[in-house]
């Protein structure tokens, strides 16, 4: 039981920390707050990884908002924005909004100056949309409904196709026709919650459902991996189930239920993390290889819980029909987790991640949620397999009593992975809190600047204010987490109110410098004692605040 428990341990944290594997901006020419040529030709940034403008954008603005730059393409990992060749005195911002290989958007904004900057700072660039919880929630919620119906479809089909035994056995799982019947419907709801998530997937990307009234980047989207990924596993998934309908006895159908769920499985892989680690086919393969065991396990408990439920008086539910399937299955089980070890491990060997990032971010912790269900599946498992296993085929008292707790078990077990797809499927729809490239570089803290305690003790804001009167004034706000790390949040926002004179909350515009720094153009219409509010959203249920007043003259 212990060996299984760390086997599960090891492959689960193996498989989920690739997800960190996000684009990121390496460089930028030239570099955020240095001096360039009036005679710059270009702007480049260099990212982690091939990114995409489609659906994004990339621009030098000048201190007055104005599109400076002439136009913008993607030359493999990098993004080059061109300039006129004659640039005047002032101080420019340069910002990006691309896709990276996994569908996730990226997005930043960095400073730099010609001659003599200008008096009221760069340009207050709008920061990057983001998509709502509704869509965040409507692509999670039904990518967990097509994992579930993916993984118990094809699994289930596998036990009825593949698993059944001998050729001339009968099929295994108790209740054979509801079984069926069982893997077919998971199979048709597998294909439509799919669909029905394309749009919130595409939502999620762009930023929010305006992406949807973009035709560019929504045909973009349907061509790209997205949309390839759900038209194969869907289509995959409704084949299986008009195979289904076919005698399972004949050896090209059983080719066909492999080859055919295989694909169903593999259409996950083409769409996220996976496609952008090197060597790609290799990760493919443990991807694939991984979910095809977990299809298995998860299956197969699906075919005991219809075992357990179906009708005692069926002949074909007696001790040792259900003997056989729960000991065929308890040999499986024990197989697919090594498997899921095994193509987890595999992962790992190729991304190693910081193992501190499991402790100290919220995503490592989500993470932990999900290897602390696969274990009490494990465990509840190797339960199983010990204490009642053994007496399923008896029919004394004991025996009977046994065949009722390992019944509702099982429900159980079923009920936890289910739990862990929903985990999974929360895990894969964000982007990284933590890089697995390393610990960003710390932010350059202004010397005049105030620190403050976020609440909830989620770290510190330091927060200057220049020239602190009346017009324009420029703020820099420096976010840190508990460990004094760059804190990385999902949301800023920047509140000034005045209660004295009835004033606010005005809300000037914040756009990222780097991790944790940011850049903020305030403008403040009278003088006198200004409250300003520091707002960060450190995930998708968890949020800060910071505050301060600052005293503006005239």
């Amino acid at each position: 039981m212990i060996t299984l428990i760390g086997i599960a341990v090891i492959g689960v944290i193996g498989v989920g920390r690739p997800a960190l594997a996000h684009a990121e901006l390496l460089e930028i020419t030239p570099a955020d707050g240095s001096f360039a040529d009036a005679s710059l030709p270009q702007v480049e940034l260099r990212f982690s990884e091939h990114v995409s403008l489609t659906g994004g954008a990339a621009s030098v603005l000048d201190d007055q908002a104005a599109t400076v730059s002439t136009g913008a393409q993607v030359v493999d990992d990098r993004v080059v924005i061109s300039l006129p060749g004659s640039l005047a005195d002032g101080t420019y911002t340069v910002t990006w909004q691309v896709i990276s290989e996994d569908s996730h958007r990226i997005s930043g904004a960095s400073i730099f100056y010609v001659g003599v900057p200008s008096a009221g700072g760069g340009a207050a660039v709008a920061a990057a949309d983001s998509a709502g919880w509704g869509v965040r929630l409507g692509a999670v919620a039904l990518s967990t409904a097509a994992y579930a119906g993916a993984l118990i479809g094809v699994g289930g089909w596998w036990w009825v196709v593949l698993l059944r035994g001998g050729r001339d056995d009968e099929l295994d799982v108790p209740g054979g026709e509801r079984w069926r019947t069982v893997v077919s419907r998971s199979m048709i709801v597998g294909a439509v919650t799919l669909v029905a998530a394309l749009p919130f997937r595409i939502a999620r990307v762009g930023g929010g459902l305006g992406a949807l009234r973009d035709n560019d980047f929504l045909v973009e989207s349907l061509r790209g991996p997205i949309g390839t990924s759900t038209v194969v596993t869907a289509g995959a998934l409704l084949v299986g189930v008009g195979l289904l309908a076919v005698d399972s006895s004949r050896r090209v159908v059983r080719w066909l239920a492999a080859i055919v769920g295989a694909t169903a499985l593999a259409g996950f892989a083409i769409e996220g993390h996976t496609r952008s680690q090197q060597p790609p086919a290799l990760m493919v393969m443990f991807d694939v290889v991984h979910l095809a065991a977990a299809a298995l396990w998860i299956g197969g408990i699906t075919g005991l819980v219809v075992a357990f439920r179906t009708d005692p008086s069926d002949p074909a539910v007696g001790p040792v029909p259900l003997a056989r399937m729960v000991r065929r299955f308890s040999a499986a089980a024990v197989g697919s987790v090594v498997v899921v070890a095994a193509a987890g491990i595999g992962m790992s060997w190729i991304i190693l991640p910081s193992w501190s990032d499991l402790v100290d971010t919220g995503y490592g912790l989500a993470l932990l949620t999900k290897v602390a269900l696969v274990v009490v599946v494990v465990a509840l498992g190797a339960y199983n397999n010990r204490r009642l296993v053994p007496l399923v085929g008896d029919s004394d008292r004991s025996s009977r009593a046994a065949r009722r707790l390992l019944g509702r078990i099982v429900r159980v077990e079923l009920a936890v992975l289910l739990a862990v797809l929903a985990v999974t499927a929360v895990l894969v729809s964000r982007s990284p809190i933590a890089s697995s490239s390393g610990t960003p570089p710390a932010p350059t803290v202004p010397a005049d600047a105030v620190e403050l305690p976020l609440t909830s003790g989620a770290g510190t804001a330091t927060l200057s204010v220049a020239p602190s009167r009346v017009g324009t004034n420029e703020m820099r706000l420096t976010l840190f987490d508990p460990s004094g790390q760059p804190l990385d949040p999902l949301d800023v926002t920047v509140e000034l109110t005045e209660p004295t004179l009835g004033l606010g909350p005005l809300r000037p515009v914040v756009h990222p410098l780097g991790t944790g720094d940011f850049h903020v153009i305030a403008e403040v219409p009278l003088a006198g004692s200004w409250q300003v509010t520091v707002r960060v959203r450190v995930s998708d249920f968890d949020a800060a605040t910071a505050e301060t007043v600052v005293a503006i003259t005239d």
